[in-house]
């Protein structure tokens, strides 16, 4: 596996990700705030003004090499993360439903493909991509500032 091929996995799901939210936000805007060309690169919600969110992420700081009979596979850890800011004076804003529209269309945009039942594999990028693991959900009830976190694998050939 070259470092493009990977590169180029990874670059595919954030596009895909990054694309799944097209939701109204507070101030009529639509989708994430961010551009896709820095949601790689992970900032701190501390470092996102409110009125740039909500904001996305993709990173992968974790990848596991197998071996198996002759070929090995590679699966990337990945972390897509959310923030939103979370208006505290409206009662009609739930924190958590917000960040479920986000996890919503995240699921939406990594359900298998008719051209590969049963699993995505971004256009063959991929052997296979999913959810796996244990999801990160701070709604932001005490403080306005809401968090997802969601692990994803990316099992490469």
């Amino acid at each position: 596996m070259s470092d493009s091929a990977r590169e180029a996995a990874l670059n595919a799901l954030a596009s895909r990700l990054f694309a799944s939210y097209q939701g109204v936000n507070g101030d009529g805007s639509t989708g994430f705030k961010n551009a896709l060309a820095v949601a790689r690169r992970l900032v701190h919600w501390d470092n996102v003004p409110r009125d740039q969110q909500p904001t996305f992420y993709l990173i992968d700081h974790e990848e596991t090499a197998v071996r198996q009979q002759i070929l090995g596979v590679r699966t990337i850890q990945a972390m897509a993360w959310v923030y939103a800011a979370i208006d505290l004076t409206d009662p009609a804003v739930v924190g958590s439903m917000i960040l479920n529209s986000f996890l919503d269309g995240f699921e939406a945009a990594l359900a298998p493909s008719p051209a590969e039942p049963g699993r995505q594999t971004l256009g063959g990028l991929a052997s296979e991509v999913f959810v796996e693991g244990t999801l990160l959900k701070d709604p932001g009830d005490l403080e306005g500032q809401a968090l997802l976190m969601v692990p994803i694998k990316l099992r490469l050939p």
